[in-house]
């Protein structure tokens, strides 16, 4: 059996409350996708970890759910997300590997995907060369980073923390609905070369 570790980041901070439902509606598409693909590969098994950051520091991270089989995952409500305050990007993703690295041996698949529509500005405790790092680390055991952002340029703030898969989406219900099909076509494809070799440049199509 092939362990799937999915680690979701979703930004909390104040600006994603005019894309809110859209947002919960995305991470609900996400896991049913999820839910699927394990259904189709018998031989997998995969488990969700969904963390959302806002306010300052660390103390604005938030494990909704930390390595719930997928099947066990109830659907998340309005009430799980009340975006507010600022960006700890950097704390969040520091602190979100750091817990799942303790969980994952050699042979699993990690997959991480971090959506934001601002930039990081509020971590307290891990610094952007420290996420670049970390980042470099975990690529080099095999885990694969995704990046998602809205009113910036995704490429290049993933480039500078050592993401190299980025997508930009624009920050409404008809962008969020496009990146969600792009995500989850990814998504299933990137689970079909899962026992092959799995190449962290190549989540998302070229082109996309």
């Amino acid at each position: 059996m092939k362990k799937f570790y999915n680690l979701i980041l979703l930004d909390e901070s104040g600006s994603m409350d005019c894309i809110r439902r859209s947002a919960l509606s995305a991470m609900n598409e996400t896991i049913q996708t999820i839910k699927r693909v394990q259904k189709e590969h018998n031989e997998h098994e995969h488990s969700v970890t969904f963390v959302t950051f806002s306010g300052r520091g660390t103390e604005g991270v938030k494990f909704i759910c930390l390595n719930v089989p997928v099947e066990a995952m109830r659907k998340l409500r309005i009430t799980d997300y009340f975006p507010d305050g600022c960006t700890p990007l950097y704390d969040a993703i520091g602190s979100a590997v750091e817990t799942l690295e303790k969980l994952v041996t050699e042979d699993d698949v990690v997959l991480v995907s971090v959506i934001t529509d601002g930039q990081e500005n509020s971590s307290s405790k891990f610094s952007g060369s420290q996420i670049r790092d970390l980042i470099g680390r975990k690529k080099g055991c095999g885990w694969t980073f995704t990046y998602m952002g809205a009113n910036q340029d995704s490429a290049y703030v993933a480039r500078n923390i050592g993401i190299v898969n980025a997508l930009d989406f624009e920050a409404s219900e008809e962008g969020v609905c496009n990146l969600m099909e792009k995500y989850t076509h990814s998504y299933a494809s990137f689970c079909c070369r899962a026992d092959s070799m799995i190449s962290d440049q190549y989540f998302f199509k070229e082109g996309e």
